[in-house]
């Protein structure tokens, strides 16, 4: 029987066993019986501990220096460097012994991009995000990761402007990232979103661009990030459908007010409540089961 009822008293090595490897990449008999002995908040606090690397970036092993943050020149080619960065996340995983890599996981397969849109520094960025907010605000990552360089590369958005608007980012945003299609009810309407939503998100989406690694950096991370570009952004007042209570946001005025008019719609996407359900059915699927009952659902 599905239940929310906290569980009483101590694990034991069978839930601790299983309550590990639904949650991490590295669990042996000695991690088994130190999670044996603690009750599931303990486990849960222990789990959710804040994560290091114990590397902070990758090294290349033709100079045995790492070449990220260092500045010091790297030797490999930016293909097989790709390859380094991914090696490095995968021994982090497997030697941590909380939920943050599987986490990190779990949010790459949601904000999903192509380790080739851009070159290896920003593949490294993207990652680095992502393991800022693994156990952070969902919420606050959709609006960091609308201005990441390698999202912004790998569906278009760097390249969505009042003159030619790209549908590819607000798409995706709505039906794969947040809110996700319902039933569909008209032509056009999929209950959570309309065609109409697409097309105003895009236009509030126009004139960003790429930012310039180690120059423009997010104040919130400390990592490069898209920056506003007024000249290119649409500025008229984006009005969305009934599925979002026909919200108006108006323009921004002003580069720096960018910012306000894209946070807006976030908010504006994220105070629906099927935007929650939507995001909670992912988690459930991805760390219980794929199987998700009418009870569970409720």
């Amino acid at each position: 029987m599905a239940s929310l009822t906290e569980r009483s008293g101590v694990l034991g090595p069978h839930l601790a066993a299983h309550l590990l490897r639904r949650t991490t990449y590295n669990f042996d008999k000695k991690t088994i019986d130190q999670f044996g002995v603690k009750t599931a908040a303990e486990a849960v606090d222990e789990l959710f501990a804040p994560f290091t690397p114990s590397m902070d970036e990758p090294i290349d092993w033709e100079t045995m220096e790492p070449w990220i943050n260092s500045g010091v020149p790297p030797v490999s080619s930016d293909g097989r460097l790709k390859g380094y960065i991914i090696g490095w996340w995968l021994n982090e995983a497997r030697t941590k012994s909380t939920i943050h890599s599987k986490m990190m996981f779990f949010l790459h397969s949601n904000f999903i991009i192509h380790a080739d849109a851009r070159s290896n520094v920003y593949l490294f960025d993207n990652l680095e995000l992502i393991r800022l907010y693994s156990t952070g605000s969902f919420k606050e990552l959709a609006l960091k990761m609308t201005n990441d360089n390698m999202m912004m590369e790998y569906l278009d958005n760097a390249y969505n402007t009042k003159w030619n608007p790209n549908e590819n980012y607000a798409r995706e945003f709505l039906e794969l990232f947040t809110i996700g299609k319902g039933p569909q009810i008209g032509e056009g309407d999929y209950t959570n979103y309309t065609e109409e939503d697409v097309a105003e998100a895009a236009k509030l989406l126009t004139g960003w661009r790429f930012g310039l690694r180690g120059v423009d950096l997010d104040p919130d991370t400390g990592l490069t990030a898209g920056i506003p570009d007024f000249v290119r952004h649409d500025v008229t007042t984006k009005t969305f459908s009934h599925a979002f209570n026909n919200t108006e946001i108006l323009p921004a005025v002003d580069e720096s007010d960018m910012i306000r008019e894209l946070s807006e719609f976030v908010d504006m996407v994220f105070a629906q409540e099927e935007t929650a359900r939507f995001i909670i059915r992912k988690i459930y699927r991805f760390f219980v089961s794929r199987h998700i009952t009418e009870e569970i659902e409720n």
